[in-house]
């Protein structure tokens, strides 16, 4: 993925200067797709509230005629595949096939073609994606014009529409499938999916022309950079309008454009937006005038060509009424240890407020605001009493910013307070019950790279979660610095340790909980820690990573379009952006797995192998002394999951059924971060294709789950960070008694292939001269590692090829004694990929 990147650079950067003359886009013809069509079966309808509906072919329908009319604007010509998105007397092109619309673009012999979508999951992403033709004999995308535009499509999509993210993937990488409407095109070409149509915010903006605007200018621009056309100095000013109390987008907005006095009137989908275009460069003033709230201006600078953007939350006018409370009028089951919250329509004055409230039978506590002045909280000193009826009220005495006094019953007029009841219940009074905890207590961990994670069956007091009250020390030594991260899911609650310095192979640790309370107040307490201690196996080690799902997971098939998945509705494989997990330095991403179980079937298998092609399948390794691991991210949903593996692909290079073996189920009952360790010689192993037996080389095959009826969450999400084998290593030279090798050995140097320092491991029975040379393919000295006596024992050696360009090259050990008579002579291959 990082060659792809990098060519996707190279080619955008080479396309820029080759078409660096033109003035406009004159001479170029573009074929636009607006993808589905006519209201049909495999047209996507979303009811963001009752009564609208959102089809997505006719928002792409309305993103294509849009970017025709700016298209046309450069001088470019532009077919259309369909040409109406007629419901009620479909026509023949109102719904293409995949072929047609490729046949079409062929026999027009355009110079572009490009395929408009949105997208959907699950309700909850919002990122940008463009797929490519893939070449998977290559790996690659069959286009490097395409690839070069996508490349600067993505983020130019994302930048108009303010998605969480821009992605660009090959269609049978990211699919699993290869794209019909690309797969005969012989011109370039490319589909993007500018954002999700089933988030509901971003469904109601899409429902909006001019917000199908902004992503018809990001195709337009994209095209002109990459053809080397002058940027439009023309800008865009736009934003969303919401109610500053509740946050809610407004309907039925007016902004104003000055000195321009343009007016933009808004709709009545419930998403506030506003847009102004063709501005020259230079300063303006917005100013909202939205009928029922206050009215409101920002001063806003508009760049050559630039989209600025001006949200603005609004005050209503009127009398200030209470919008919502927490907990709800007449509740009779609340939690006791929950605070009292007011919202309100507008700012308050809150000394007037402050004066005007108060709680019956009377308690002692804190009232606190919103930074808006339009929430106000009541925080009692303790929890409150059990099974008494509350009452709040704020007095008519409470009054706005501005003036207005309160009208606490919503009628329209002041004079009346607002009034609250509610009715606290009985809750739980035993401490929070950690329900599992890793590394556990006596168990012995292969690798030193664990944080410690702890799982209680229910939510903590975040306030509660500090360091004072989670520690962990080396036995016999004292209590180590460490920092905290805590998580909820699935009504529990998850607390992770991160020690600042690496725990110590053959090191003996103790981890101590108190002082932590669950939302009723209850504590773990500090008379009365829970305590356990863990140990560290005894060896240090390398790690070679196999993947660090620091890019986007092109190189993994998504689940759904995998061999021997089953009982699963919807599942997808995708890169989630920013530092993941905490334990890690410098990690700008990992992979998330989310799945929706289909319940009602007879058996369940989710599976995620990497690509044959991938570049990881190139690390190569046997079981002794090698763990396989990974961080895991679970949401406590108890679908269980295992590592799968490919064996003896020194005998099946291509690998065979009854070779691919996996680890023993984990369940994921936890909340937060483990790294889950497979013990390849050690470690039982589980029964799938292949037995239950390892041997010869082994290389990464994927991840699988599982969903257990009664057991497992019907849907979850698992994030995965940092695949990895660590390797057992020597790191003593010296000839402990009982230690010398009973022979002369060379070892595979760990990690093979390595970028760019590599360990080699020898062995000698006796004293002995040793030399240790890397030579290249044509038998050049490339670097002496070793010249000199060295003793019996085992040995170490690392070899840093920064500055060796990436191929073969060759480790070669000559052992002689003191005398000069050759003894041993042994040569291994080092594989260096940069």
């Amino acid at each position: 993925m990082k060659r792809l990147v990098i060519l996707l650079c190279i080619g955008a950067l080479c396309a820029a200067s080759s078409h660096a003359q033109r003035t406009d886009l004159t001479g170029l013809k573009f074929c636009i797709d607006p993808g589905h069509g006519g209201h049909n079966s495999d047209d996507r309808n979303v009811v963001p509230d009752p009564g609208v509906n959102f089809w997505e072919s006719q928002s792409n329908f309305e993103k294509a005629l849009l970017l025709r009319q700016l298209l046309w604007q450069q001088g470019a010509s532009v077919i259309l595949t369909r040409t109406s998105n007629d419901t009620t007397y479909p026509g023949p092109d109102d719904e293409p096939s995949l072929s047609a619309r490729w046949q079409l673009a062929n026999a027009n012999n355009v110079d572009w073609f490009h395929s408009i979508h949105s997208n959907a999951f699950n309700g909850v992403a919002n990122y940008t994606l463009v797929l490519m033709r893939e070449d998977t004999s290559a790996h690659r995308a069959s286009s490097p014009q395409a690839a070069a535009l996508s490349a600067l499509l993505s983020p130019l999509i994302r930048n108009q529409l303010r998605t969480t993210s821009s992605i660009v993937a090959l269609d049978y990488d990211f699919e699993g499938f290869f794209l019909g409407v690309l797969s005969g095109l012989v011109m370039p070409g490319e589909l993007s999916e500018g954002s999700f149509h089933d988030v509901l915010p971003e469904c109601r903006r899409l429902l909006n022309n001019d917000y199908h605007k902004m992503e018809a200018y990001a195709i337009r621009n994209a095209f002109m950079q990459y053809f080397g056309v002058p940027a439009d100095p023309r800008g865009i000013i736009a934003g969303t309008q919401s109610d500053i109390a509740g946050g809610n987008p407004l309907n039925g907005t007016r902004v104003r454009l000055l000195p321009l006095n343009r007016v933009y009137n808004g709709d009545s989908f419930r998403n506030g937006f506003y847009m102004f275009d063709s501005l020259a460069a230079g300063s303006y003033t917005v100013r909202f005038e939205t009928p029922g709230y206050k009215t409101d201006s920002v001063q806003v600078t508009v760049g050559s060509g630039a989209t600025v953007f001006a949200d603005r939350g609004l005050e209503s006018t009127g009398f200030p009424i209470v919008l919502s409370t927490s907990p709800a009028n007449d509740d009779t089951s609340v939690l006791p240890t929950l605070p009292v919250k007011i919202g309100f329509s507008t700012r308050m004055d809150t000394a007037t407020v402050r004066a005007a409230f108060s709680i019956t039978p009377s308690v002692t506590g804190s009232l606190a605001w919103d930074p808006n002045n339009t929430a106000l909280t009541f925080s009692p000193a303790s929890h409150l009493p059990f099974l008494v009826s509350f009452t709040v009220k704020v007095d008519t005495n409470a009054h706005s910013q501005s003036g207005e006094p309160i009208d606490g019953t919503g009628a329209g007029a002041p004079g009346n307070p607002f009034v609250l009841h509610f009715r606290t219940k009985l809750v739980r009074v035993d401490p929070p019950r950690i329900v599992s905890r890793y590394p556990d207590s006596a168990m012995t961990v292969a690798t030193p790279f664990h944080s410690v994670n702890i799982t209680f069956d229910e939510p903590l007091n975040p306030a509660t979660v500090l360091v004072s009250n989670f520690a962990i020390g080396k036995v016999g030594g004292g209590v180590l610095s460490r920092t905290l991260q805590y998580y909820e899911a699935s009504g529990k609650g998850g607390v992770n340790l991160f020690v600042s310095s690496p725990l110590e192979p053959g090191g003996s640790y103790i981890v101590r909980v108190s002082g932590v309370k669950d939302m009723a107040g209850n504590m773990i307490p500090n008379t009365s820690p829970v305590t356990w201690s863990f140990s560290v196996g005894p060896s240090s080690r390398l790690t070679a990573t196999i993947d660090s799902f620091d890019t986007p997971p092109v190189q993994w098939k998504q689940p759904m379009a995998t061999r021997y998945t089953t009982g699963v509705d919807t599942a997808s494989f995708s890169f989630v952006p920013g530092s993941v997990y905490p334990g890690i330095q410098i990690d700008p991403g990992a992979a998330a797995l989310s799945f929706l179980w289909d319940t009602t079937a007879s058996g369940w298998l989710l599976r995620v192998p990497l690509d044959t092609l991938a570049p990881q399948r190139a690390l190569q390794w046997q079981k002794l002394g090698t763990v396989l691991e990974a961080y895991v991210f679970a949401d406590g949903g108890n679908s269980q999951f295992r590592f799968g593996i490919e064996d003896s692909v020194d005998v099946y290079p291509e690998g065979r059924a009854q070779n691919h073996k996996v680890s023993r189920w984990y369940p994921l009952s936890w909340v937060g971060w483990r790294l889950l360790e497979w013990d390849l010689a050690n470690d039982s192993v589980g029964v799938w294709l292949g037995g239950p037996t390892l041997g010869g080389q082994m290389r990464f095959d994927g991840f699988q789950l599982r969903y257990l009826p009664g057991t497992s969450a019907s849907s979850g999400t698992v994030v995965i960070d940092q695949l990895q084998i660590a390797k057992a290593v020597i790191v003593s030279v010296g000839p402990p008694a009982g230690a010398i090798p009973g022979r002369y050995a060379l070892d595979q140097n760990f990690p093979n292939p390595f970028n760019p320092s590599t360990v080699i491991m020898y062995h000698l029975p006796a004293d002995a001269r040793v030399t240790l040379k890397v030579f290249d393919l044509l038998g050049r000295e490339i670097a002496t590692l070793v010249d000199g006596s060295v003793q019996a024992g085992s040995h170490s050696v690392t070899w840093n090829a920064g500055s060796i360009g990436s191929g073969v090259y060759f480790a070669r050990l000559s052992a002689s004694d003191p005398g000069g008579g050759m003894r041993y002579v042994k040569t291994t291959k080092l594989e260096l990929l940069k």
